[in-house]
């Protein structure tokens, strides 16, 4: 028998309890926590290349991949390098995201516009973040990386209540 207050949880909402948590262990275990996560987020960024080149967007999947295989590569060997090329790879995905996006941000409005910028700002102040701040400010930056993906992860999981209840509303 189902009840009608149980409500299915939104993949918007999952994403956004995700992007806290990976905030939370940032801002928990700072430096020692970068080479298993750029690991981690290598294979991630490999898959997702791959599946955006069966989606016919090659320079999405080829960006994607090349990070991917990179931090995969240096994540064990030469952290500070590494880290650098994080951050060339987030300011340049993006603002290729953000070029890439201007027919559909110039229709947007409100929410949906804030929405359509946020991630490839976050990802653009963290790729600053890791050019300028390299490997000697390491705790400051992981505990403010931490701050904005916990920030970010939060208005994830609204976004979805937001969306449905402008949907409602209409």
């Amino acid at each position: 028998m189902a009840n009608k207050a149980t409500k299915s949880i939104s993949s918007e909402f999952l994403i956004g309890i995700a992007v806290t948590a990976v905030g939370i262990l940032f801002c928990a275990f700072r430096a020692s926590l970068v080479s298993v996560l750029l690991t981690v987020i290598g294979a991630v960024l490999a898959l997702l290349g791959t599946a955006e080149l069966f989606r016919r967007k090659t320079a999405n999947g080829v960006i994607e991949i090349a990070a991917g295989v990179i931090l995969i590569v240096c994540a064990w060997t030469i952290v500070d390098v590494t880290l650098i090329l994080l951050g060339v790879m987030f300011c340049a995905y993006s603002v290729y995201d953000i070029v890439s996006s201007l027919p559909t941000l110039k229709r947007q409005r409100g929410w949906d516009l804030a929405m359509s910028l946020i991630y490839p700002l976050l990802a653009f102040t963290v790729g600053a973040l890791l050019i300028a701040a390299k490997w000697t400010l390491s705790d400051a930056l992981f505990i403010a990386i931490g701050v904005l993906a916990i920030a970010a992860g939060v208005v994830q999981m609204f976004s979805g209540q937001m969306t449905k209840a402008r949907q409602q509303a209409a």
